[in-house]
């Protein structure tokens, strides 16, 4: 998986910004065309979105495919969105690190068909207690947060700091 992941990265360095997005709607619509009726607006806003600029991405306003896409994103070209606030929506896991005696927190999303999850790190704002600031895992939450990147044994992790968590219905 990391020689695909690699191998894709070395594509991508050479292919023009735009013309990515445009191979990555033109995939969504392949994937999904005839399951979804509102799919040429969501191609639409996401293709000419005002919101590009200010900074912003919104991963709620999304499809599913797109969400994925977007984060996959966001894993193989970090620097791209580093500064950017960033908000989505997902499932709250815990992952205990029993060496630091510390926990990590993540908002989880799913590809359309519920076979593939990607993840994002994120640190609330302030100062928070786990279990009891914290929902239960597998909780629907929106998180929102500025993106960032760190480095940790040999690896870029992403993670969203000075985030804000809100439990969804």
């Amino acid at each position: 998986m990391k020689k695909l992941i690699n191998r894709l990265a070395a594509v991508r360095r050479y292919i023009e910004p735009s013309i990515r997005i445009k191979l990555c709607v033109l995939l969504a619509v392949g994937m999904l065309s005839g399951c979804a009726k509102a799919l040429p607006a969501q191609i639409k806003n996401a293709l000419f979105s005002q919101k590009r600029n200010t900074g912003v991405v919104d991963l709620t306003r999304l499809s599913a495919t797109m969400v994925y896409a977007e984060v996959f994103n966001m894993m193989v070209e970090p620097e791209n969105y580093v500064g950017k606030t960033v908000k989505m929506n997902g499932m709250f896991y815990v992952y205990p690190d029993e060496k630091k005696g510390t926990y990590t927190f993540a908002c989880i999303i799913m590809d359309a068909t519920a076979c593939c999850a990607q993840g994002i790190e994120f640190r609330l704002r302030g100062e928070h207690a786990y279990p009891a600031d914290y929902p239960e895992p597998n909780t629907n939450i929106t998180v929102q947060g500025t993106f960032y990147t760190y480095e940790e044994d040999g690896f870029t992790h992403t993670l969203l700091i000075d985030a804000d968590m809100t439990v969804r219905k």
